[in-house]
C-alpha cells in the first residue's frame, strides 16, 4: 500500500498516538507521561514501535489484529480508522509481530503475521484458498506469561527480518528519525526555533493536535525547524517572523489553522532543508509532502521557496495512503482558500525576485563607478572632461535609483563613500604628459615611438586595465616622485 517504506513507521506511530489518546481519555495516562519508543536493531534486522497507551484486551486481540479492514476507532476523533495500515509492514519484512496487554492482570498476548508464509499461500492459486483460510494458516496468536520488564499496559509492533529495499532506509536510524521529525506528531525545539511557542499556541485548539514524546534508540525526535535557513552554497536566510491564518469550513465553522515563515524569499530551499514547503497536517501527522499544494502556486517551483504548516481537523477525510484527501465539500472549501494563500505566497516570491534583480543592478553600477573613479592616468584634457561628465552621469543615475522605493539601504554607505571620493576632486587627476620626466627621453623620436610600440605589443595580454597598461608602457619615462605617488594611491 505504501511506496515509501518509511510510511510504514509513520503508520505505526500514528496507531501508537491513537492508543495513547484513548488512555488519556480514560484517565490511564496524564499529559507528559506518554511515550513512543522506536528501536532499530541492525544486527537482527528488526524495527519495533512501543507505546504505553491503552493496549488491546486479551479477548479482543484475535478478532481485532487478525481482521482486515476492522477498526474500533472513531473517524472524527482518531487518525486511523480503516484497520489496514497496521499490516503495511508485511510488504517489507518476513513477519509482523504484535505484542500487547491492557492490564497488569492479563497475560501477554502475541499475534504473528507470517508474511513469508502468506506469500507462499497466495502464490499457490491451484489450491483455491479463500482469504480467510490463508489468514488462518499465516497468522498465529498465543497468550503467555509477561516477561520481566514488560509494562502493565502497552502495545508493541515489531517488523522481523526487514528486507533490504533500495537504500535500506528502514535500517537507517538517521533516515527514520529525519522522516518522523517531518511527518510525525513531535514538538518543535524551542531553543532552535524561537517562534515555536507562537505556532504552538495558534494551532493547539485544532481538534486532533497533540505532540508526543517519541524517541529512536533512546534519542528524542523533534521537528526540524530552526531560525536559520540554509540556502544553496554558503548562503543562509533567516526566519524573521511568522504569519498565522485560519481556515473556514461550511457555515463559517473553523476547520483548521496555519502559519508560514517570513523570510527574504530568495530562492527554492535545497531538498536537505527538512522544514521546506507548505505542509498539510491532520492529527499533527503530515498528509502528502512539501509539494502537496504545489499546483496551487502560480509556478510550481514556488512551493519549495516557503516554510509553513496547515493543521486540519478530522472533518476532511484523509485517504488510505495518507498522501491526500477524499473529495468532499469541506475539502473543496479548503482548496479554494489554499489557492488564495498560494497565490499570495507566489506574489511574495516575485516581489523578492524583482528586488534582488534591482539590487544586483545597483551593485554592478557601483562596481563600474568605483572602477571608473579609481582610474589614475588621463591621456589629455579632452579625456579628463569626458571622464568627469561620465562619472557625474552615472552618479546622478544611481542617486535617482536610491531615491525610489527600493530596499537597497545597505548599499547607501557604499554610495556615500563614492560621492566623497568624487567630491575630493576628479579634475585634479594629472594628464599623462604632466608626469613625463624629460630627462629620460634622450633618443630619436622615431626610436621612441618604435620602443613604445614594442612595449605595447609585448605587455598587453587582453585583460589588462587601462591604468596598468599605461604604467607598464610609460612608467620608465615618468618622474620618480609622481610615479611613487600614483602607485601608493
Amino acid at each position: 500500500m505504501y511506496s515509501n517504506p518509511l510510511a510504514v513507521v509513520r503508520e505505526y506511530v500514528q496507531n501508537a498516538a491513537d492508543s495513547i489518546d484513548a488512555a488519556c481519555d480514560r484517565g490511564l495516562l496524564l499529559p507528559g507521561e506518554e511515550h513512543i519508543d522506536i528501536n532499530i536493531d541492525g544486527i537482527h534486522r528488526s524495527i519495533s514501535v512501543t507505546d504505553n497507551g491503552a493496549g488491546v484486551p486479551q479477548k479482543d486481540v484475535g478478532a481485532l489484529l487478525r481482521c482486515l479492514g476492522c477498526s474500533p476507532k472513531e473517524r472524527l476523533k482518531q487518525r486511523g480508522f480503516r484497520g489496514i495500515g497496521r499490516l503495511g509492514g508485511l510488504g517489507y519484512c518476513d513477519q509482523v509481530v504484535f505484542e500487547t496487554r491492557a492490564d497488569k492482570s492479563e497475560p501477554l498476548s502475541i499475534l504473528i503475521w507470517d508474511g513469508k508464509k502468506l506469500q507462499e499461500l497466495i502464490s499457490q492459486n491451484g489450491k483455491g484458498l479463500s482469504a480467510e483460510e490463508a489468514i488462518e494458516k499465516a497468522v498465529s496468536v498465543e497468550a503467555t506469561k509477561p516477561r520481566v520488564g514488560d509494562p502493565h499496559r502497552f502495545f508493541r509492533v515489531t517488523m522481523r527480518s526487514v528486507h533490504r529495499f533500495h537504500r535500506d532506509e528502514l535500517m537507517n536510524p538517521k533516515s527514520v528519525a529525519g522522516s518522523l521529525g517531518k511527518v510525525g506528531p513531535v514538538d518543535f525545539c524551542d531553543e532552535q526555533f524561537e517562534f515555536a511557542k507562537m505556532v504552538r499556541n495558534h494551532v493547539s485548539d485544532v481538534p486532533g493536535y497533540r505532540t508526543y514524546n517519541i524517541s529512536l534508540n533512546g534519542e528524542k525526535i523533534a521537528r526540524p525547524h530552526t531560525n536559520k535557513v540554509p540556502l544553496h552554497g554558503q548562503d543562509i536566510d533567516e526566519i524573521k517572523g511568522v504569519e498565522t491564518f485560519g481556515i473556514r469550513g461550511p457555515e463559517g465553522r473553523e476547520m483548521g489553522r496555519g502559519w508560514y515563515a517570513v523570510t527574504k524569499f530568495q530562492a527554492a530551499l535545497p531538498p536537505q532543508v527538512s522544514m521546506r514547503g507548505l505542509r498539510v497536517r491532520q492529527g499533527n501527522i503530515e498528509i502528502g509532502n512539501e509539494y502537496f499544494l504545489a499546483d496551487l502556486f502560480s509556478e510550481r517551483r514556488f512551493a519549495a521557496w516557503h516554510i509553513g504548516e496547515i493543521y486540519l481537523d478530522y472533518s476532511v477525510k484523509a485517504n488510505a495512503r495518507r498522501d491526500g484527501f477524499e473529495q468532499s465539500s469541506e475539502y473543496e472549501m479548503f482548496l479554494e482558500q489554499m489557492h488564495c494563500l498560494c497565490r499570495h505566497l507566489s506574489g511574495l516570491c516575485r516581489v523578492s525576485s524583482k528586488l534582488r534583480s534591482k539590487e544586483k543592478s545597483i551593485e554592478n553600477a557601483l562596481d563600474r563607478l568605483e572602477e571608473l573613479i579609481s582610474m589614475q592616468l588621463i591621456l589629455d584634457k579632452d579625456e579628463l572632461a569626458q571622464f568627469c561628465d561620465q562619472t557625474q552621469a552615472r552618479l546622478m543615475e544611481l542617486e535617482r535609483t536610491f531615491g525610489k522605493s527600493v530596499n537597497v539601504h545597505h548599499l547607501e554607505k557604499r554610495l556615500e563613500s563614492i560621492k566623497s571620493r568624487i567630491d575630493g576632486g576628479l579634475r585634479g587627476k594629472p594628464a599623462i604628459v604632466e608626469l613625463i620626466d624629460g630627462r629620460c627621453i634622450h633618443i630619436d623620436p622615431k626610436e621612441l615611438i618604435q620602443e613604445i610600440a614594442k612595449s605595447i605589443v609585448n605587455i598587453y595580454d587582453g585583460s589588462m586595465s587601462k591604468d596598468r597598461l599605461l604604467f607598464e608602457v610609460f612608467g620608465r619615462y615618468m618622474r620618480k616622485k609622481a610615479l611613487g605617488k600614483l602607485k601608493s594611491d
